[in-house]
């Protein structure tokens, strides 16, 4: 008898641990993002490295001192890097999720795939510092927080004294902390079931702790990839850094196989000027003038209006 009761104990330990068991999985499943993302409301269009990816150097872009990077190319040799090569990226939300989409020009010319460090930044506090940056290393095919770390900035020192604006020869610890996943707060990255050169990006609203407004950005990095130097025109001066762009600096140097994109504005008032911030200015189009960033941080007007591709409208 007594080995009858501690037989119906065991059975009910182990039947008390697989219903646990079975409520972790379906929290698990019911925050797993949907296979249909939601059309983007937004699409930021960075400037392209391709057109003179021939020629070893792009004309317009790369802004080292305002903390703008279109380098996607090898150091010295300036040879290009198609899978860090920032095209457009498509942003999109739902009722838990944020969804960031980065479309690249292609793929790694060795072995193909996407082989960068590829994140998303994000500005919670407003004030032009990165305070949390989502980033994946060989993203999945399918939904998967497998490769993908999320980063704190636990004193608050990253972009140095002046955020973004370069402060040559500060030192500090940039990213500093991880941020540990939960079946709430949670970022799950795949590549783009229907885009091969894109990564996607899901982030719960959870874990960006749900601020009324934000700013975020894109970055394709296989240069130095070291979040702790972040932002890495604080740890070295142009000359150092090199340029893609034909001028005393060039060719690329220090940093390198890398590109950004400025910062888009979520959730509260575009009136305002924050560093990193894609900029804003008004666009005559066929429908009459709409308010509109010029996505290319330090482009003089007169060129968003001629290259009008190069702004987003509302």
């Amino acid at each position: 008898m007594r080995s009858l009761n501690v037989s119906r104990a065991i059975y009910g330990m182990v039947l008390a641990a697989l219903m646990v068991l079975m409520s972790a999985g379906a929290v698990l499943a019911e925050t797993l993002p949907p296979d249909a993302v939601p059309k983007p409301e937004r699409t930021l269009e960075d400037v392209g490295s391709s057109h003179f990816a021939s020629e070893h150097k792009v004309t317009s872009g790369d802004n080292f001192l305002n903390g703008l990077y279109e380098r996607p190319f090898t150091a010295d040799e300036m040879i290009f890097q198609p899978d860090l090569d920032i095209v457009t990226v498509d942003q999109a939300q739902d009722d838990l999720f944020y969804y960031f989409t980065i479309h690249l020009y292609g793929m790694n010319m060795q072995g193909g795939g996407l082989k960068g460090a590829y994140s998303i930044e994000f500005d919670r506090r407003l004030k032009g510092r990165g305070d949390l940056l989502v980033q994946v290393l060989e993203p999945a095919y399918e939904w998967s927080t497998e490769g993908v770390t999320v980063y704190g900035d636990k004193n608050r020192d990253v972009g140095g004294i002046k955020p973004v604006v370069a402060d040559t020869g500060f030192t500090g610890s940039g990213y500093d902390m991880t941020v540990e996943q939960t079946a709430e707060k949670s970022a799950f990255v795949r590549v783009d079931p229907e885009d091969g050169n894109a990564v996607q990006f899901a982030v719960s609203k959870a874990l960006l702790e749900e601020p009324e407004g934000f700013l975020w950005g894109a970055w394709a990095d296989n240069g130095l990839k070291d979040v702790a130097k972040w932002d890495y025109n604080d740890t070295m001066g142009p000359t150092e850094a090199g340029s893609p762009i034909k001028d005393k600096y060039y060719p690329v140097k220090g940093i390198f196989n890398l590109d950004n994109t400025c910062r888009l504005l979520v959730g509260t008032s575009e009136e305002t000027t924050i560093p990193g911030m894609c900029k804003v200015g008004v666009v005559a189009t066929s429908s009459g003038k709409k308010n509109c960033y010029c996505e290319i941080v330090g482009l003089p007007k007169d060129r968003c209006d001629f290259y009008e591709k190069r702004w987003i409208c509302k």
